[in-house]
């Protein structure tokens, strides 16, 4: 009985966090590499605002990141969706708020239990994507 009781010590304090810092580094990897290949569609397809892409219709900036604009807003959760269709992080759902828009700013947050944040920002016509990981 002990030995899996310091198994889950280990597991719980040790191993479990450094497994979710790793899911959350390759989650924003692959939400970069998701902008990306979008881009590249865009790029060689005449640069339209939208195309279909694999059954979606997707918009672009006008530099080529893909957006998803809802009654002139951006909609963070489809945003997060198309960049990431796992919804979930280390099986950790979301919750999600819009950034104040600035002047070239526009922005969403995802706060995933206990405590990391996703931040992904059009800045200048810029696609990045923050991680804050505990």
């Amino acid at each position: 009985m002990s030995i899996i009781a310091t198994w889950l010590y280990v597991w719980d304090v040790k191993t479990k966090p450094e497994a979710e810092r790793a899911a959350f580094i390759v989650a924003k990897r692959q939400i970069l590499s998701n902008a990306n290949v979008y881009r590249q569609h865009w790029m060689l397809n005449q640069q339209p605002s939208m195309m279909n892409i694999d059954g979606r219709s997707i918009q672009f900036t006008r530099k080529g990141w893909p957006i998803t604009i809802s009654n002139s807003r951006l909609d963070c959760d489809k945003w997060l969706a198309l960049l990431w269709p796992d919804k979930q992080i280390f099986g950790e759902n979301y919750s999600v708020k819009m950034l104040n828009q600035s002047l070239g700013v526009i922005g969403c947050e995802y706060r995933f239990p206990p405590g990391q944040v996703m931040i992904l920002t059009l800045t200048n016509d810029s696609f990045m994507v923050e991680m804050n990981i505990k």
